[in-house]
């Protein structure tokens, strides 16, 4: 019965929905140009990327399709160096990407079209780059990625005005004695700034905290994570941060890198075990970003590779905020290939953007679009009535329709199963039980009646029957003299 019982029961029951692919397509640049994606972004049904195309000199690229992965806008930014966008934000009138033009951090803005674009070289303390792009509450960009003092990189963030391009300040943060590199940013509570990425020294992850001007405050570094590439803000005042670790396999050199996450709160205090989780079942695991999906999940993307020297796949991990697993996805179409942002759309949908390489050494921006299947709920097993019969007597038929509710499935796609029959005898056909037992056998028996759906989830009930012991009366067949021979009687008399 397609209809779901309120019931109470005692079971493992579980709950599962996946992704599956609803279109994956491969992008060139103007002209034909090999490329890549760096990152999504969604406004009015279009979706926006960000990254280069070009081969012996590169140009910053925006490409804007339809939901349908149709090309709207495909337009190359830059000069005759090497440019490229790293991250980029959308509104009603603009783009604005950020990236590299040569040694500079690099700012462009265009209207939806791609045209009349505005380029600016962001000047810090000398050679610097740009990694992520994010809108402050006033309406101000804050770009974050590296500058450089003393021939030492250090974090860096820039405060513009979208509007003209002026610059508001910027901040130049580190012990300009190492080499540091910021990925993301994020404004978090009581409008402090964090910025995350790593730092040479002693290989750790690196968090650089300042107030809302981008004065320093604090730095907080974490020795089992070489690097953070993305921070998300959670709740309760936590802050979810990807990464990623290094190591070798015991007894080799065969190298190991493992996704990794740990929350932190805005004191800068790790909070380990159980918030520090690990994935990739591969040698080589390694994030670019994280979102937190609509469900409560969190969802993270990259490339994993078998070994070190074998092909990447692109990546998608989704996980529980316990650490669990849900699902998995690798992209192995080509060469290599590999996911460098990920957005959910409105109605639950996913989009990743990154690159992949074909057998003739070019790279293509790549967009795969999922589609979220339905959630399936296991079927549901109601009590089913337990008999008890004489023996010699039989056991009602159960008609197992009656007894299992699924929402997502019809009676006739149930797979009825039995367990912990040892005497009894069950027969399911056309889903009608009929349970029999040996003549002379009584006692009783507890079966498990397990209704299984096409996608493999489901639940159990268990009835008992049991045949009650009865005395039967003496069957008398013939009785003969001792010797043999016939017995006679007179009419009237009795037989002693």
């Amino acid at each position: 019965m397609k209809y779901l019982f309120l019931l109470s029961f005692i079971i493992s029951c579980s709950f599962l929905y996946s992704y599956e692919v609803e279109w994956a397509k491969m992008y060139k640049g103007p002209n034909n140009k090999p490329g890549l994606g760096n990152d999504i972004f969604f406004h009015n049904n279009t979706l926006y990327t960000t990254g280069s195309c070009g081969s012996e000199s590169s140009d910053l690229w925006l490409l804007g399709a339809d939901i349908d992965g149709n090309v709207i806008l495909n337009q190359n930014i830059g000069g005759t160096g090497n440019d490229v966008g790293h991250s980029l934000i959308v509104d009603n009138d603009n783009i604005y990407a950020v990236g590299e033009s040569g040694n500079n951090g690099y700012f462009v803005k265009t209207d939806l079209s791609g045209s009349t674009p505005m380029e600016l070289n962001i000047e810090g303390l000398g050679e610097n780059g740009l990694n992520h792009l994010l809108k402050m509450i006033d309406g101000n960009l804050l770009l974050s990625g590296f500058d450089t003092k003393n021939g030492s990189k250090d974090f860096f963030i820039y405060k513009i005005n979208p509007d003209n391009g002026k610059k508001i300040w910027s901040s130049t943060l580190g012990n300009h004695t190492k080499f540091e590199k910021s990925y993301s940013s994020i404004v978090g509570p009581n409008y402090h700034i964090f910025i995350v990425g790593y730092t040479s020294h002693s290989k750790h992850a690196l968090v650089v905290k300042t107030n809302y001007l981008g004065v320093y405050e604090a730095d907080y570094k974490h020795s089992q994570f070489e690097s953070f590439n993305d921070i998300i803000y959670d709740d309760n005042n936590k802050f979810i941060l990807l990464g990623y670790s290094k190591s070798f396999a015991s007894g080799s050199r065969e190298k190991l890198v493992k996704a990794k996450i740990v929350k932190m709160d805005t004191d800068g205090n790790f909070l380990e075990s159980p918030s520090t989780f690990t994935f990739g079942n591969n040698n080589i695991n390694k994030p670019k970003s994280i979102i937190k999906l609509s469900s409560g999940n969190y969802l993270l993307c990259g490339l994993t590779k078998v070994t070190e020297d074998s092909n990447a796949q692109a990546w998608l991990c989704e996980f529980t905020p316990l650490g669990d697993v849900v699902w998995n996805y690798a992209y192995d179409e080509n060469i290599d290939d590999e996911f460098n942002s990920v957005i959910e759309l409105p109605d639950q949908s996913l989009v990743a953007v990154g690159k992949t390489i074909s057998n003739d050494n070019h790279s293509k921006q790549l967009i795969v679009k999922f589609r979220k299947e339905g959630i399936n709920q296991a079927p549901v097993v109601s009590e089913i009535p337990s008999q008890t019969v004489d023996e010699g007597q039989q056991f009602s038929t159960i008609n197992l329709d009656d007894y299992v509710a699924d929402p997502d499935n019809d009676d006739e796609e149930i797979i009825w199963s039995i367990a912990g029959n040892n005497t009894l005898s069950i027969d399911i056909i056309d889903r009608v039980a009929t349970i029999s037992y040996p003549n002379t056998w009584f006692g009783s028996e507890t079966i498990t009646f397990t209704a299984t759906d096409p996608k493999g989830l489901f639940h159990s009930g268990s009835a008992t029957f049991t045949v009650n012991d009865i005395d039967q009366p003496i069957s008398v067949t013939s009785i003969l003299p001792n010797e043999g021979g016939n017995l006679t009687v007179n009419e009237g008399d009795s037989l002693d």
